[in-house]
């Protein structure tokens, strides 16, 4: 008897701590986590015995000897063959970017496929589009959304049936921040019963809010110089001009100062002392903390300005970062430094390091519990790719002509994004895992 969700397949899951596709028409699918019925991936209640549940985006990873053994094999490629700009993100089961048509593309990685799933129309993809869940309709379960801008208007997609919604407008005279060259470090965000953008109007920035239920928009001043974000932290939603932080709150924006004489860096074309991920806002905000990790010069240096929110400003201060350092994230977004021969994970303004011969910084660094993934150079071997669980490790070779995006967990694989340095096309090394 097939156990295959999916409508006419006769296929067998292959699943993996919960999670996994059907390997005869490569769909993602997932276990109940009550009865372990074999469920499509964005299926709300269980198809057996009706529980709620949901896709798990980060299932358990394999014990240590398992996840290199997986990791040691040739890994599969994916190619996205369109122009991107911003980096991919990961939902249930799969990648999904934006390119700078804005063609919504999802990538497969188990079936090794690339496809055009939808359009947003022109321009959409110029900036970090985000992944939220929404609930449009009263009384309805939340649907994972793509949410995106082109300038002129905000748009989400339903990840599960690609239907399109219209959520903000720009104002008359107005233009929303919605391109990384011209409007630096700009994004859209949401947080469930609301989505957010940034507009350029009157010589001044604000920060639009629309509920997605009753409509209703409500707008926020927040500078008249460059703005980022916005970008979630603990539940609240952020903006940040050059000299502070703003935080929303029932009454407002308050803002916070950023720390000693520092300023926040607001472009890509200021960021010339970091080494950041490609294609990913520069920001930090961890989970569940009241952490914000913002880039930014103090003096004459490179710095992050960490801020936070709850003791501020107790307990704010600037973490320098060093000559030659690279900047990522974790999964749980926390602030990662990568200099040679070790890896610093922060957790409030102290890093947690580890110490890793041969490590190169490469702004795309992984690191999840006893599990890292990092760039090192060997002597006549030139770069590889360097898997460490706890002392154990493993090397892969590196896609040659890339500008490396970062590590994805989709499902049951383990997956490299990269631009192809070329064209701006998106590439993917893939492992089972």
């Amino acid at each position: 008897m097939t156990d295959c969700p999916y409508p006419d397949c006769a296929g067998e899951a292959k699943i993996s701590s919960g999670v996994g596709y059907c390997p005869v028409c490569w769909q993602a699918v997932f276990e109940c986590p009550k009865c372990q019925a074999r469920n499509r991936a964005f299926a709300r209640f269980c198809r057996r015995c009706k529980a709620a549940c949901g896709f798990p985006e980060r299932p358990p990873l394999p014990k240590g000897p398992a996840m290199l053994a997986a990791l040691a094999r040739l890994p599969g490629e994916v190619f996205a063959e369109d122009q991107f700009w911003a980096a991919p993100a990961s939902c249930c089961g799969y990648l999904w970017s934006v390119s700078t048509r804005g063609r919504v593309w999802r990538i497969n990685p188990a079936g090794r496929r690339a496809e055009v799933a939808a359009s947003l129309g022109e321009s959409f993809g110029s900036a970090p589009f985000r992944i939220r869940s929404l609930a449009v309709e009263e009384g309805k379960p939340a649907d994972p959304h793509l949410i995106a801008s082109n300038g002129r208007i905000v748009k989400s997609i339903d990840l599960a049936n690609y239907q399109v919604f219209e959520w903000i407008a720009a104002s008359e005279g107005g233009r929303l921040l919605s391109n990384m060259q011209t409007d630096g470090y700009s994004a859209v965000e949401a947080d469930g019963e609301h989505v957010y953008a940034l507009e350029r109007r009157d010589s001044a920035c604000y920060l639009l809010r629309r509920n997605v239920t009753t409509k209703g928009l409500d707008d926020f001043r927040v500078s008249d110089g460059p703005v980022g974000g916005p970008f979630r932290m603990n539940g609240r939603v952020c903006v940040y001009s050059p000299k502070s932080l703003y935080v929303l709150g029932d009454a407002g924006l308050a803002e916070l100062p950023f720390p000693g004489a520092a300023h926040a860096i607001l472009s890509p074309r200021d960021a010339s002392g970091f080494l950041l991920a490609s294609g990913m806002p520069p920001w930090r905000a961890p989970h569940d903390t009241p952490n914000v990790y913002v880039p930014g010069i103090d003096g004459s240096s490179p710095a992050y300005l960490y801020v936070n929110v709850l003791a501020h400003p107790a307990r704010s201060t600037n973490i320098s970062v060093p000559v030659g350092a690279a900047c990522s994230r974790d999964v749980e977004d926390r602030l990662v430094i990568t200099q040679t021969g070790s890896i610093g994970v922060f957790d409030g303004p102290a890093a947690l390091p580890r110490h890793h011969d041969q490590v190169v910084p490469k702004g795309a660094e992984y690191v999840e519990g006893p599990l890292t993934a990092a760039f090192v150079k060997m002597a006549g071997a030139g770069e590889k790719i360097r898997f460490y669980y706890d002392d154990k490790v493993q090397d892969a070779p590196l896609p040659e002509k890339i500008d490396a995006i970062g590590f994805f967990r989709a499902g049951s694989c383990f997956v490299l994004a990269y631009f192809k340095t070329n064209n701006s096309s998106l590439g993917f090394a893939v492992w089972d895992v």
